[in-house]
């Protein structure tokens, strides 16, 4: 199946749940959440992988200088650097 395909339906699930936030705030960031999580979709990444190795990665980061090598293109798993 193309990615092309299966994105608008991908994007079509979380539409229903963003209801449930609870707030402007937690609408802001779940929108920045899914946004992140469909680029590592469409760069054919796990999300679940992902997001687990950025979220530790972040807590031992040296300077914010790095933050851009966790982007869903430029990302490598930790056990790869």
């Amino acid at each position: 199946m193309s990615v092309f395909i299966a994105f608008p339906v991908y994007s079509a699930i979380g539409r229903k749940n963003r209801q449930f936030y609870g707030s402007a705030n937690g609408g802001k960031t779940g929108a920045v959440l899914h946004s992140i999580l469909a680029s590592a979709h469409r760069h054919g990444l796990n999300e679940y992988e992902y997001f687990l190795d950025v979220i530790d990665t972040l807590c031992d980061l040296p300077s914010q200088a790095a933050i851009g090598d966790l982007l869903p293109d430029r990302w490598k798993p930790t056990s790869a650097r």
